[in-house]
């Protein structure tokens, strides 16, 4: 028998990644992760406070992989290579628009993305 590969943050951002991917954002539950991952729902909140959290988890997942703009170019060129990125990621991610900046507590990776831009 395989051992089971442990639970973290990551792994349950991830898994909401993949069922927003599959089915839309609405689709994601703290039952429909567990289901992707395994697990029985209850053990997500060891990692995860609860739905709210983990949408913001995801939110900010998004955040983390859209290209920041370098500092020291011209702004010409930082917001080319930004919209580039975002486009990239959204169209692999399209139900992530919606919930970008629609999150009451915005994570780590939007506040450097939005300082960086600034």
């Amino acid at each position: 028998m395989t051992p089971r590969t442990p639970l973290s943050r990551d792994r349950v951002i991830g898994a909401a990644a993949a069922v927003a991917d599959r089915a839309g954002v609405a689709a994601v539950s703290m039952r429909s992760v567990a289901k992707v991952l395994g697990v029985e729902a209850m053990s997500l909140y060891h990692h995860v406070p609860g739905k709210e959290a983990l949408l913001d988890d995801l939110a900010d997942w998004v955040f983390e992989r859209i290209e920041l703009p370098e500092v020291g170019g011209t702004w010409r060129e930082a917001l080319t290579v930004r919209a580039r990125s975002a486009r990239s990621v959204l169209t692999a991610h399209p139900w992530a628009l919606g919930m970008m900046e629609s999150r009451p507590h915005p994570g780590p990776a939007l506040l450097q993305h939005h300082d960086r831009l600034l």
